[in-house]
């Protein structure tokens, strides 16, 4: 049976996670959408790669996820 080692994560802190946007977004980063998705909603990995265009309405301003 496989043996998984646990990794010491230690997730950012808020202003971390302000400073990085800040910084993704003043160098114009075309996956700065992608980095606030995460960060601020909390998405995951897959389900920010699994958004199409038709799990988001923006006359709504709601998104499908999952």
């Amino acid at each position: 049976m496989a043996r998984f080692h646990s990794l010491n994560v230690k997730p950012w802190s808020v202003d971390e996670a302000r400073t990085f946007l800040k910084s993704a977004r003043n160098r114009e980063d075309l996956m700065y959408p992608a980095y606030d998705l995460v960060l601020v909603l909390g998405l995951r990995l897959g389900e920010a790669l699994g958004l199409r265009w038709d799990d988001v309405d923006l006359d709504q301003a709601e998104m499908t996820i999952g």
